[in-house]
């Protein structure tokens, strides 16, 4: 993979992670479905997604760059 792709998938990850946790917010999930509150196992679902896709962001830098450039 070269470094374009790297950075272009990890900003891609980074983007949808971000997303999910924003959307796990009650403001943001009420202008997005309408719905006044999330409800609680879609809030959990929803950050434990970001989570793990701002985690995943990480890997493609490390792969491409080494554990001390790429962190």
């Amino acid at each position: 993979m070269n470094p374009l792709q790297a950075s272009m998938l990890a900003l891609a990850l980074a983007f949808a992670g971000m997303a999910a946790l924003a959307f796990a917010m009650d403001r943001h999930h009420e202008q997005l479905t309408g719905v006044r509150e999330a409800p609680p196992a879609r809030r959990r679902l929803l950050r434990c997604v970001g989570v793990l896709l701002l985690a995943a962001a990480a890997v493609p830098c490390v792969w491409t760059w080494g554990a001390t450039v790429g962190a």
